[in-house]
């Protein structure tokens, strides 16, 4: 898999600024990332299921996000279902998180044999930009692992996407201020 970063990170170890590698002659790279992330049969109050789905369009940037948990009688107390435009801030603070994971690097499946065993459910994060992809399948138990840091850090970096679905995006609904 070829990194697309220009020159890899900067002198002072940073990696470089991503509006480099995200728009090209004024236009958006085409982008999508998929997370999707679930426990699998346990109490109802440990559950929860993310979902975060992001992509370019002719029209600029698009996310789904979901996001439910916290269950209490079979009721998700926590239910967040919100799609919309991305602000362009959030796009860069996302891809600043990715690089400083060094995400092109983090094609792994670190599910391997457990894969289909009773109870077993794997999560995943697929990024493509431009003709770069990365995937990683993983299991919830893995993400506190020490081998597994670079990639909880991709993680996050994508779970920060709620902030914009749980604010509604760029000033609200309807607001293009801002917005990819």
């Amino acid at each position: 898999m070829t990194d697309p970063t220009p020159d890899g990170p900067t002198p002072d170890g940073l990696p470089p600024d991503p509006s480099q590698l995200l728009w090209v002659e004024g236009a958006l790279v085409p982008c999508s990332i998929l997370l999707e992330e679930r426990t699998g049969p346990i109490f109802a109050r440990h559950r929860y299921e993310t979902r975060i789905a992001l992509r370019t369009s002719a029209s600029g940037l698009h996310l789904e996000a979901r996001d439910l948990g916290e269950y209490q009688d079979e009721v998700a107390q926590r239910d967040l279902s919100w799609q919309g435009p991305v602000p362009r801030e959030a796009y860069l603070e996302l891809w600043n998180g990715l690089l400083q994971a060094e995400v092109f690097s983090l094609s792994r499946d670190f599910v391997g044999a457990l894969r289909g065993r009773p109870g077993i459910v794997p999560c995943c994060l697929e990024l493509t930009l431009g003709e770069a992809r990365v995937r990683f399948d993983y299991l919830l138990s893995q993400v506190h692992s020490f081998a597994f840091f670079k990639h909880r850090s991709a993680i996050h970096a994508v779970k920060g996407l709620l902030a914009v679905a749980r604010t509604g995006g760029a000033g609200g609904p309807g607001t293009p201020e801002g917005v990819l």
